[in-house]
């Protein structure tokens, strides 16, 4: 599928999602076919994709080039569950190794943004692996963090798209109290929610919050939740009233083009979590 982002009729930025069936149907063959591959040989598979992904980051040989990244990155996350967990586990932990180290390595925004957007997709493939390493799983999301700062073309968007694939994938994570712990790590998350979300767009925001929604549906005490839902929804809650304060004592405030918009996304920010339940 492609994901466009454009502007709708009121203004406001907004992601489309177009399908290219011969496409889809072409990467499906693909991905099969890389599957099977790895059910034969898991060994040899994994030293293929491990010598290509070690010649993107040697200093001597100047092979680095996007296009390759990419499609090693996409075919290294294809066969996400095809190795056993052990296997998986080593291979993955390689695999990341190397990309941070191509990531830290490489010079200018645009190689470090194409890096970062390939780490954030094989990591987002890999579930299994991040709900049995909590303490992983846990670098990653704040790793995600940082990058919903970064604004560099796409960063964002993959930061977003990715943790609410993971949040889907491990919401139960989430919200349990890990030994390590002295709190679950939505409350956490909760309690920084408006620095995190700071630098988003509007389309990201609603993407950042379905995602949380997610977490807090996950929570099976009802008081807990309701508790969790509250903080999630109060940046928002907040604006809301700001604004009905605003409209009482000027009604013409509330005609305003940008307070229109921000009701808007107040609206769309309420109808994303609730979506969730």
């Amino acid at each position: 599928e492609e994901v466009l982002v454009v502007e709708d009729d009121d203004g406001s930025i907004v992601r489309e999602t177009t399908k290219d069936t011969d496409a889809i149907a072409q990467y499906k063959t693909m991905r099969d076919t890389l599957v099977y591959l790895t059910h034969l040989d898991p060994q040899n598979t994994e030293e293929i994709m491990l010598t290509k992904l070690t010649q993107q980051n040697s200093l001597t040989l100047d092979v680095f080039n996007w296009n390759d990244l990419n499609t090693l990155c996409w075919a290294i996350g294809s066969i996400s569950g095809a190795m056993t967990v052990s296997d998986e586990k080593r291979f993955l932990v390689i695999v990341i190794r190397d990309l941070l180290q191509l990531c830290e390595r490489k010079r200018g925004k645009d190689n470090k943004a194409v890096v970062a957007s390939n780490i954030m997709y094989v990591v987002g493939q890999y579930p299994r692996f991040l709900e049995q390493h909590w303490r992983f799983l846990k670098t990653v999301v704040h790793k995600l963090f940082e990058f919903m700062h970064e604004l560099h073309p796409g960063v964002q968007d993959m930061a977003c798209d990715t943790f609410l694939k993971i949040s889907q994938k491990c919401r139960r994570q989430f919200v349990f109290l890990h030994p390590t712990e002295t709190q679950p790590f939505i409350e956490e998350l909760l309690g920084t929610i408006l620095n995190t979300t700071r630098d988003l767009s509007p389309h990201q925001r609603l993407t950042f919050y379905e995602a949380v929604g997610h977490m807090v549906k996950e929570q099976e005490n009802e008081a807990v939740r309701n508790k969790l839902l509250a903080a999630l929804m109060q940046p928002a809650s907040t604006q809301w009233r700001q604004l009905m304060e605003q409209g009482s004592s000027s009604p013409q405030a509330l005609t305003e083009l940008t307070n229109i918009q921000r009701l808007a996304d107040i609206l769309r920010t309420n109808v994303r979590v609730a979506a969730r339940w």
